[in-house]
């Protein structure tokens, strides 16, 4: 197995737009209510509680144990090939399905950063699509992915920093038959 740890980027891009789904909606008032704009934060629920200050919704902070959204791929042999050519990956197990039964495995293999990115997929959405939250992110590869496999990443909270509200997230990537492919964590910075 191999361990993975890939820092993160550092800073924020100035006037960044606002991630998709994330615009505040007015919601009439209640007559006589004052009304207070509630946009949630980076990563946090979006479970709806009532307000005691006039507005429909209110944010619940992540808490240890709570799912984050998955996140589904099925990468197929030629986003391999691109992903490969992208990131001068071109090892043979990766496309020539006789070599990687020559190297003892069932034919072609997804790259183990292409699992890698599907963590940081699911932790920048955790993040409100922001990919510079992501402090860290670190994995094990477990099992084998082919290409046209379903792959999904769930995971949960794993603990939030009192000090610095960084959520520290598990992350799990699955095939569809319950194989676990990889196993990891992500270290995602609070809202600026």
């Amino acid at each position: 197995m191999t361990d993975h740890q890939i820092p993160a980027q550092d800073g924020r891009e100035p006037d960044r737009p606002t991630a998709p789904g994330t615009e505040t909606t007015p919601i009439p008032p209640a007559p006589g209510a004052e009304t207070t704009p509630v946009r949630p934060a980076p990563g946090a629920e979006t479970t709806l509680v009532p307000s005691t200050l006039g507005t429909a919704t209110t944010p619940v902070p992540p808490v240890p144990g709570a799912e984050i959204a998955p996140v589904r791929a099925a990468p197929d042999a030629i986003r391999l090939l691109r992903f490969g050519a992208v990131t001068r990956n071109a090892h043979r197990i990766h496309y020539d399905a006789e070599f990687a039964r020559t190297e003892g495995l069932d034919g072609p293999v997804v790259m183990a950063q292409l699992h890698g990115c599907l963590l940081h997929r699911a932790a920048t959405a955790f993040a409100d699509g922001d990919p510079a939250a992501v402090r860290a992110l670190g994995w094990q590869n477990r099992a084998p992915a082919r290409p046209g496999d379903r792959l999904v990443v769930t995971g949960t909270v794993r603990a939030v920093d009192d000090a610095t509200g960084e959520v520290t997230l598990d992350l799990e990537e699955r095939l569809d038959d319950g194989t676990v492919c990889c196993r990891g964590h992500a270290v995602v910075a609070p809202p600026s």
